[in-house]
């Protein structure tokens, strides 16, 4: 655990890394209050993202590489910049995806992107 520490930290400042901290307690808070489906239960500096799914009720992880990749985490998972629901036509691609589930078809998801895969796990977790 403590190497992921280091990792993750090494060449930031103690006044970033406090920055950091109290902007993680900040967005913590506004995500309980705001109900957002996914609830982070780990520290941001931690290779090793644990998650909470509200909806689910239950706990998954995310491996992440550097602070780049926190970043994306962040966008991905805590403002939840894919989630679908705030398409015009996320009814139609909703009943469309239970369609396919109630026929025993398997969704397709194509992650082209040039990050560790964290779209494919938001899509696969929603």
């Amino acid at each position: 655990m403590l190497e992921s520490l280091d990792y993750m930290i090494k060449g930031l400042s103690a006044k970033k890394i406090l920055q950091c901290m109290v902007n993680f307690i900040f967005l913590y808070i506004n995500l309980i209050f705001k109900k957002k489906r996914f609830i982070p239960t780990s520290l941001p500096f931690f290779k090793k993202q644990k998650f909470y799914d509200r909806e689910r009720k239950f706990f998954f992880n995310l491996y992440i590489n550097s602070w780049e990749d926190f970043l994306t985490l962040k966008q991905i998972f805590y403002h939840e910049e894919y989630n679908l629901k705030r398409l015009k036509r996320f009814k139609d691609i909703r009943n469309y995806l239970i369609e396919n589930k109630s026929n025993n078809k398997k969704n397709l998801i194509l992650d082209c992107g040039g990050n560790i895969g964290l779209a494919s796990r938001y899509f696969d977790a929603i």
